[in-house]
């Protein structure tokens, strides 16, 4: 499990920081890189943490990833804080 952290020192780092360690944790070797499976705002960790550690990703797939920038990030919350009842995105079956 990963430290608990108090929630008034939530950055995106210490998210970052997490799953690297959990990747390190994981690899046999140095050299072994990951392919990165995520979707909504996992996926846009996923996308901090191949910023900054390119190496160590093979591959990347992202599912709803919301925004890749600040900017895209405010409007993705912005759409997805309204529900449109007959919507696409509310069709799970």
């Amino acid at each position: 499990m990963s430290k608990r952290h108090d929630s008034s020192e939530f950055a995106t780092q210490i998210f970052i920081d997490d799953l690297h360690a959990v990747i390190e944790y994981y690899k046999s070797n140095d050299l072994q890189q990951v392919v990165l499976i995520r979707s909504v705002l996992e996926a846009m960790l996923a996308t901090a943490y191949v910023n900054q550690f390119p190496d160590d990703i093979l591959g990347l797939v992202l599912k709803e990833p919301g925004g890749f920038t600040w900017g895209g990030t405010k409007e993705y919350i912005s759409r997805s804080q309204f529900l449109e009842v007959f919507s696409e995105s509310i069709s799970r079956f």
